[in-house]
This record gives structure tokens, C-alpha cells and sequence, in this order.
């Protein structure tokens, strides 16, 4: 075993002269009703609401090690010689992140920087999948569920990186992005209307890729709003046919005149970071909106 032992894993490894299996049963409690129960010094507000990093370090060793003993890395690394797809972890953990003495995971975590423990949820994402058990009588096999493995490793490792410094969550795509305010959060999870790929679509996820980066500063914050004006003035067109003059007006004194598309001295540029998300968030509800309009009329006429 890679990882610490918890008592709380409910792993079997069942063994006689001709078969191996493994039961996977109710590891995570959800059955039982007790997964997001909220106990009593965190209702009565006694439990500091921000994680540690050396809490994050245990609380990130305690879910690998159930995933671990649960079989959901055996068919990318295995449990013992000859099994998995990758030879050597260690190998492969220094030619992804260049970086050594991380694993195993449960010698090592104490030592790892918040950069470290990010890496590893982001690759080890990439690894993970859901083993499913094939009983033939006498021996037993194994295939994989990659999708459900992925889903079921980004909702046991959310309940614990959202409380972990300014709050993150691990993606659909397996990157560690800030979650930002949670009243906002379905808007920027939201899949954008498809109306035009390398103009619209893929612009409006760069930006939002900037501007939920852990590491974003002011200026890719910024940026990110840059995006999406262009964004909105590639679709001024027929905005103008579906809004008010007025408001279309407005959406672009906002970017001009504060300094996000274009810069000149008449421009104001002293404003903070919670202006720029103010308007990051009004651009990207005024593109989903304007977008559902725009395909509404072109529907319809």
C-alpha cells in the first residue's frame, strides 16, 4: 500500500487458491445519509471556516489512501507488480510536474507546499477511474469506469479544497480553479450557447479560465475582461437587433471609458479587483443572455 491505512476504509481483499477479488461497499457513507451532514461546531460556527495547509496535507492523504485501498488507481498503477498501465509512479510523477520526493503520498504529505498537493489532485485526476469487478467462477477481472471515477475523485476532493484558503474546486477538466462568490457560481460553470466556436465559445472559456486561475492577479483579471468585450463587440451586430440602443451603449462605456479594451488618458483606470469582477460577471450573464436572443430570432424572426 502507497498510502496511510484509515480504519474507516471498508476495503476486502478476499483470497483462496484460485481467486482474488475486491468489495467495494458504501466507502464514502452517502447510504447512510451522513456525507454532507454538518456536525455540531460547524452549525454553531466554533470550527474555523478555512483549512490549514497542514490540514489540507492530512484531510488530502486520508481521501487518497480510500481511493487508494478501494481500487481506484489499480488500473493506471496497480496493486502489486505487472499491474497498471504505468511502470513506475515515481518516474512519472517527475516527468509530469518535475518534481521528486512526493510519493508515496502517505510518507511525504507533511512535507508538500500548496503548490505540491494541487499538482498531485490534478494528476492524479487524471489517473483515477472506477473499477468494476467481472466474477468468471474461478478468477475474477476487472474493468474500468474513468468518467465515474473522475466524478466520484472531484466531489470527495471538493468537500475539502472549497475550505482551503480563498476556496477552490477541481474542474470537469481537472484543473484547480478558484470557485469565486457562490451566488455567481452556475453562471460560470454554464455552458455558453453554441453560435461560433474560435469567436464566441472558446474566447468566453479563456476568459473564464483567467479569471478563475489560482494565481490570477489583477491584471490577468483584467485580461479576462478584455476577452469578453471582445467578445460582445464581435457580437454588437446583432445585439443591436435584439437590445435596446440605450443598453447596448452602456455595455461598451463600460469597457471604454475604464480602460479594459482600449487605453488613452481620458480613461479611468483606478479601480479595484472587485470592480473588474463586477463587470466580468455582468459581461459574461450579458453574453449568455444575448446569445439566447440572438438564436431566438434567428428561430423565429
Amino acid at each position: 500500500m502507497f498510502f496511510c491505512n484509515q480504519s474507516k476504509t471498508y476495503l476486502q481483499v478476499l483470497h483462496d487458491n484460485h481467486r482474488r477479488y475486491i468489495t467495494i461497499y458504501n466507502i464514502w457513507g452517502d447510504e447512510l445519509g451522513l456525507s454532507d451532514k454538518q456536525y455540531y461546531s460547524f452549525r454553531m460556527g466554533k470550527r474555523p471556516n478555512r483549512l490549514t495547509l497542514e490540514e489540507l496535507q492530512f484531510l488530502f492523504n486520508d481521501i487518497m489512501d480510500s481511493f487508494w485501498d478501494n481500487g481506484y488507481f489499480r488500473e493506471a498503477i496497480g496493486f502489486e507488480k505487472d499491474e497498471g498501465y504505468i511502470d513506475n509512479i515515481e518516474r512519472h510523477i517527475y516527468r509530469k510536474l518535475r518534481k521528486r520526493n512526493l510519493w508515496p503520498i502517505g510518507e511525504k504529505c507533511l512535507t508538500y507546499t500548496e503548490d505540491d498537493v494541487f499538482d498531485l489532485i490534478e494528476l492524479l485526476y487524471d489517473l483515477v477511474s472506477e473499477p468494476i469487478p467481472e466474477d468468471h467462477g474461478w478468477y475474477n477481472t476487472f474493468t474500468f469506469d474513468k468518467e465515474a471515477g473522475q466524478q466520484r475523485f472531484r466531489e470527495e476532493i471538493n468537500k475539502v479544497i472549497k475550505d482551503y484558503n480563498d476556496g477552490y474546486e477541481i474542474s470537469l477538466e481537472g484543473e484547480i480553479v478558484l470557485i469565486g462568490e457562490q451566488e455567481f457560481n452556475s453562471l460560470i460553470t454554464a455552458s455558453i450557447p453554441e453560435y461560433d466556436k474560435e469567436n464566441v465559445e472558446m474566447k468566453v472559456k479563456l476568459a473564464v479560465s483567467k479569471f478563475r486561475n489560482r494565481h490570477s492577479s489583477r491584471h490577468d483579471r483584467k485580461a479576462a475582461v478584455r476577452e469578453l468585450a471582445d467578445v460582445l463587440e464581435y457580437l454588437r451586430p446583432k445585439i443591436k437587433e435584439v437590445i435596446m440602443t440605450k443598453d447596448e451603449q452602456d455595455l461598451f462605456n463600460i469597457a471604454n471609458n475604464f480602460g479594459i479594451r482600449h487605453h488613452n488618458e481620458e480613461q479611468k483606470t483606478s479601480y479595484d479587483i472587485n470592480f473588474l469582477t463586477w463587470i466580468f460577471y455582468s459581461y459574461l450573464a450579458t453574453i449568455h443572455l444575448c446569445l439566447r436572443l440572438i438564436k431566438k430570432e434567428q428561430r423565429y424572426g
